[in-house]
């Protein structure tokens, strides 16, 4: 009986220490495909090994997914589920513990997005004052955040703050030294060994240098790398090229 226990508990430190790395290599592949625009093969992968993927990176690939399929389509359906996705993944955290702060800033910056894209300013203003609360409360020291997690906050925080530096007229030099601290922040993440962080931080530096900071060069860089990763990517290898016409 002793030995038989023996091995169980073997096996189940065995199964946890297994299970994230597993859990890992299904948010790269689901990743892969969403960022190839296999928007098909990324739902079926999704919901084939649902159970097999971190609650937190199901949720953030779900939002993810959402929004590239109604960026490509431009379909009304598509951006109806997109927001239906924000909607849910909102409903089934609610009363959730503090990890879900973390899933909640990344949700409502999308949203961010959304309102941005269709020009809603008033909505978008209401967005930032919300982002802005959140972070005041999550104070990462303070809670159990693995590093996957930790990297995407620090990497959200980061572009929060610098395109709040750039709304904000007062303080000039105040906020010009924030943006500078938040480029150097959202760069070093582009270096970094996880895919989904240094991929979401290329792209948003890339925008960055190409369309605010007149850093042609470096934004060819970075959209030329992202084309090298995901080559059926139609957007990258576009704004590869417009780069390239305007430097």
């Amino acid at each position: 009986m002793i030995r038989f226990l023996t091995i169980l508990i073997l096996l189940s430190f065995i199964y946890k220490a297994a299970y994230p790395k597993q859990s890992e290599t299904l948010v790269f592949e689901v990743f892969k495909h969403i960022y190839n625009q296999q928007f098909h093969q990324a739902e079926s992968l999704l919901e084939s090994e649902k159970n097999q993927i971190d609650p937190f990176y199901f949720d953030v690939l779900r939002i993810d997914l959402s929004w590239w399929k109604s960026v490509f389509s431009e379909s009304n359906d598509d951006s109806k589920y997109f927001q239906s996705v924000l909607k849910d993944v909102a409903e089934n955290n609610q009363g959730v513990n503090q990890e879900y702060k973390i899933t909640k800033l990344i949700l409502l910056s999308y949203r961010l997005r959304f309102e941005l894209k269709r020009y809603n300013i008033i909505g978008a203003a209401l967005l930032r004052s919300e982002i802005k609360n959140l972070l005041l409360e999550i104070n990462p020291t303070d809670l159990n955040y693995g590093p996957d997690r930790l990297k995407l906050f620090h990497l959200y925080r980061s572009l929060f703050d610098y395109f709040d530096s750039l709304i904000n007229p007062f303080f000039l030099n105040k906020k010009r030294t924030a943006r500078t601290k938040a480029l150097s922040e959202i760069e070093h993440f582009t270096r970094d060994g996880d895919l989904v962080v240094s991929t979401l931080s290329s792209y948003f530096l890339g925008k960055i240098y190409f369309n605010i900071e007149e850093k042609h060069q470096k934004g060819i860089t970075l959209f030329k790398n992202l084309s090298t990763m995901f080559p059926q990517n139609t957007l990258f290898w576009e704004l590869s090229t417009q780069s390239e016409s305007k430097s």
